[in-house]
């Protein structure tokens, strides 16, 4: 149907950033119930826009590459905005403001040690939370009015991700070279 209607699978994307970034300016906002919702619903874009890519043949290098940017715009806009809303408290609470940016390099860090070990060659789809855990967990957790554990959560989860997909790729480059 989208198809029909002249749409892209690069204007999926980019309809997909944009939501969450409004759900970033709702999150610095304290509107955790919409901040969330809007969040849960920009998700269903990033499963759109690949599925629309194979289904009308339009998967590209170029359409992927901008799937990876825009997700990691989107991770920087939306715990961005929650930082945001930890600053603008008074007293300004730094601890969460922190936290937001802690699971922002967590996260990062899952996406970029995947990339870079398929770079080498070396299958890395290991660990409990890839994007879409994140934005589920986040979502939700916001929506329902638990922020701070919900970073703390997603905080752990992506370090743990990302740890285990270090480990995978450092031991999986080191055998090679045996």
């Amino acid at each position: 149907m989208l198809a029909a209607l002249g749409v892209t699978p690069n204007m999926v994307t980019m309809g997909g950033l944009v939501f969450v970034l409004v759900a970033g300016y709702l999150a610095s906002q304290g509107w955790f119930i919409a901040a969330g919702l809007v969040l849960l619903f920009s998700g269903g874009f990033d499963a759109v826009d690949g599925t629309l890519a194979r289904l009308t043949g339009k998967s590209s290098d170029a359409g992927a590459f901008l799937d990876s940017f825009t997700d990691r715009l989107a991770e920087a806009g939306f715990l961005g905005g929650m930082a945001w809303y930890y600053l603008s408290q008074e007293p300004p609470a730094l601890g969460g403001a922190m936290l937001a940016f802690g699971t922002f390099v967590a996260s990062v860090m899952v996406s970029y040690a995947r990339a870079r070990s398929e770079g080498l060659g070396i299958e890395c789809s290991i660990g409990a939370v890839a994007r879409t855990e994140r934005v589920l967990i986040m979502g939700i957790g916001v929506a329902i009015g638990f922020p701070t554990p919900t970073l703390w959560a997603v905080f752990a989860l992506s370090a743990l991700t990302a740890t285990r997909r270090f480990i995978h790729t450092f031991r999986e480059a080191k055998k090679r070279q045996s």
